[in-house]
């Protein structure tokens, strides 16, 4: 699997884990969705392979949160 490829489909993942941990449809648009996304992205790909179990960083819980919040 090239790189590239790689990034792309954790993107993918991480547009679709915005969109079903918050109810919200992704929005390209949008500073906090943008941020969210680049945060999911860095953490699965730094913990890419690993066998432990990580917790997810507060930044990315709480821009969940933020975003679950927007009207």
């Amino acid at each position: 699997l090239r790189l590239d490829a790689l990034i792309g489909d954790l993107q993918t993942a991480a547009t679709a884990y915005l969109q079903s941990t918050t109810g919200k449809t992704y929005d390209s648009a949008s500073t906090l969705h943008n941020l969210l996304v680049k945060q999911l992205i860095a953490f699965w790909y730094e913990n890419r392979g690993s066998s432990e179990v990580h917790e997810i960083p507060y930044t990315i819980t709480a821009l969940t949160n933020q975003i679950g919040l927007e009207a």
